[in-house]
């Protein structure tokens, strides 16, 4: 944009001179109407004329016809500009005058009818240096809205003044055709602003992953101009409010130099000036240090003066930048041919702009922002080509790592050989694990197979002699009370041989790492039951009830058998922990998606400090003496439930009594069988 500026104050004698003419206004809704060529200028030197002073000077033919736009470089001097516009609309219609660009200290508008003395004009005031809730339109650029009713004409005064370059161009159009126009240009710059920071954190990301100093570089380049850019736009205001007001000419001004400074410490890297043209190294680390203390006099609110300085240097460091890319590509050193391109299309951009300012292309979105969409294709390539430097730099890494690899054969190659050595031994001990390895599998298969058939043949003649002593008992004459006991010893030497043979078998399942279930759908309620009249027929002294469940909703995805031996044997428990006359509840509910079973007892209880380890292996209570038992039943318990995914826990409170918690998550109602 600095290059832009430059060469309108340069270049600005050669645009076609014009008349100024009055501006006729209609209703068309289609696209702005441009002010270039309805403008008489006046130059004030001193900056003490005011309106009246102003009008009797245009009266008296002392203003002069402006060719095109405003463009008069870097001046001191307060500028007054002189439009007239009438309205050929059929109705009473506002206009919107937009004044661009957005870099203008003060520039005062003053409208009225022709004829008119001073004070009948109305004032309204813009500017970077004027407080922003002073515009008519929160936008970018200056507005003012013009309402005139048909054939009515009005005059309009600009009076301006600025520290920077005098440029300003004028439209003027219908508030349909502005808001749609300023919407676009609006999207237009977030896709730019967006481009600015992607572009930027890809860089920081490159940096911080590969640590080459010239992304790092790159990306405070683009940075500062995005800033720049920011501030040169006018969008700067919106962000800080009114407190832009007194860093609004810093936000740009140093942000420029910096972002030059910058430009070239990247330029000197990513070209390897210093090893590849040394005498092209020193220049621009010349450039470089006037960029410093221009960034140092613009903080200081001396960019006017070093401006008319930095300016042509910063338009000798771009072709020099173009002209070193291209000499070093011819050189063989592909990179620069990228970085070349990259800068042509950044030095494209302003010369387009520079050609809408001054009249030879029309005003457009592309014209108009041909700067900034300049800069973004510049990113663009330049990405392409850091891109390429990585790809590069990943090459030349692999070569390196050949070469590395080369080196680690050898090494490797004599490494193996004394890998060999030892290879005869491990290959023997290899075979003696295998073997031992084989032989374990098979006794683990046996172990299996043996276990299995004690599981599933010891129950038959259980069964048979459990059915016998009933038919004794019924066949023995009641009044024989010696015969009574003797069969009821007999059951309960029966009974206790069953209990002592599945908490062996399902021990061995559990410590020989062999237990397999075979889960199916389950109704807990249904084998709840057939456990507990299992356990009344060994019992009929004992009460024990069930209370609770539901056919349709108690089911679990389980192991019937080892899930029956869980209920087995927590029921049992209740049972040979608590006295006789006392009864043993068996509760059935559903709770959180849960099957819950819960066993309590009114028995001995268990003391508090047991409760922690009691689902310990071999644990038992300290106050179970004289009860038999082998302390795996609850460690057996605890470990089946942990299998079908549910919880186990236990309250005891001595002399009150225990009970036991389950909880199976219930399957599904209509779920899958598994």
């Amino acid at each position: 944009m600095t290059v832009a500026v430059l060469a309108l104050w340069l270049l600005a004698p050669l645009a076609p001179a014009r008349s100024a003419e009055p501006l006729t206004l209609t209703e068309s809704r289609e696209k702005a109407r441009s002010m270039a060529g309805s403008f008489s200028l006046l130059r004030d030197s001193g900056g003490l004329m005011v309106l009246g002073d102003v009008i009797r000077a245009r009266e008296a033919g002392q203003m002069a016809p402006l060719p095109g736009f405003v463009s008069l470089g870097f001046t001191e001097e307060t500028i007054w500009l002189h439009a007239r516009v009438t309205s050929s609309a059929s109705r009473r219609m506002t206009w919107v005058m937009e004044l661009r660009p957005p870099f203008l200290d003060h520039v005062q508008l003053y409208v009225g009818e022709p004829g008119q003395g001073p004070d009948n004009y109305s004032l309204s005031r813009f500017g970077d240096l004027e407080p922003l809730t002073g515009r008519t339109l929160r936008t970018a650029n200056f507005t003012a809205l013009l309402t005139l009713n048909p054939g009515e004409t009005r005059d309009l005064y600009l009076r301006l003044s600025t520290s920077g370059a005098m440029v300003l161009r004028g439209t003027l159009s219908t508030i349909e055709s502005f808001t749609a126009a300023n919407t676009r240009e609006d999207l237009i710059m977030g896709g730019v602003y967006g481009t600015f920071v992607l572009i930027f954190l890809m860089n920081l990301m490159y940096f911080l992953w590969l640590r080459d100093s010239w992304h790092l570089l790159y990306g405070a380049y683009v940075g500062f101009s995005a800033t720049s850019y920011l501030s040169l736009s006018g969008y700067m205001p919106f962000l800080l409010g009114d407190a832009a007001v007194h860093v609004v000419n810093m936000s740009y001004t140093v942000p420029v130099m910096l972002s030059s400074l910058f430009g070239g410490l990247f330029g000197i890297v990513y070209l390897r000036l210093k090893e590849q043209m040394p005498w092209m190294y020193r220049f621009i680390v010349g450039l470089i240090i006037l960029y410093a203390v221009g960034a140092a006099c613009s903080a200081a609110g001396l960019y006017p003066v070093v401006a008319p300085v930095i300016l042509p240097v910063m338009i000798v460091h771009v072709y020099a930048s173009v002209g070193a890319g291209i000499v070093l590509y011819r050189r063989g050193y592909r990179p620069a041919g990228v970085f070349a391109v990259a800068f042509v299309l950044l030095a494209l951009g302003a010369v387009i702009n520079i050609s809408r300012t001054l009249g030879l292309l029309e005003p457009s979105l592309l014209a108009d922002n041909a700067t900034l969409i300049g800069m973004c294709t510049h990113m663009v390539v330049m990405k392409l080509g850091l891109a390429m430097r990585v790809r590069d730099a990943e090459a030349e890494r692999a070569q390196a790592l050949g070469e590395l690899a080369a080196l680690a054969r050898s090494a490797e190659q004599r490494a193996i050989r004394l890998v060999e050595e030892r290879t005869h031994e491990l290959a023997m001990a290899k075979e003696q694990l295998e073997a031992s390895l084989r032989a374990e599998r098979q006794a683990i298969a046996d172990q299996i197979r043996f276990i299995d058939m004690i599981s599933h043949e010891y129950r038959t003649p259980v069964s048979v002699l459990n059915s016998s002593l009933d038919t004794l008992s019924l066949r023995l004459p009641g009044q024989i009370p010696e015969g009574t006991r003797v069969l009821d010893r007999m059951r309960r030497a029966m009974q206790r041989l069953t209990e002592v043979i599945e908490v062996g078998l399902q021990q061995q399942r559990m410590d020989g790492h062999v237990l397999r279930l075979y889960p199916v759908r389950t109704d807990v309620q249904n084998l709840v039951m057939e456990v507990v009249q299992g356990l009344i027929s060994q019992n009929p002294e004992r009460e024990i009830r069930l209370t609770g469940g539901a056919t349709d909703t108690a089911q679990v995805i389980a192991d019937e058998e080892m899930t029956g031996t869980l209920f087995r044997n927590l029921i049992g428990n209740a049972l040979k922990y608590s006295a006789p006359e006392t009864p043993v509840d068996v509760r059935i509910g559903l709770e959180d998606g849960m099957v819950v079973i819960e066993v309590e007892d009114r028995g001995r209880g268990i003391p508090e400090q047991d409760l922690p380890k009691i689902f310990e292996k071999y644990t038992r209570g300290s106050n179970t003496q004289g009860v038999a038992g082998t302390g795996f039943g609850l460690y057996m318990a605890r470990k089946l439930v942990n299998l079908h995914g549910g919880t186990i826990r236990i309250f005891s409170q001595i002399g009150v009594g225990t009970t036991v918690r389950v909880g199976l998550p219930r399957a599904e109602t209509r779920g899958p069988s598994v």
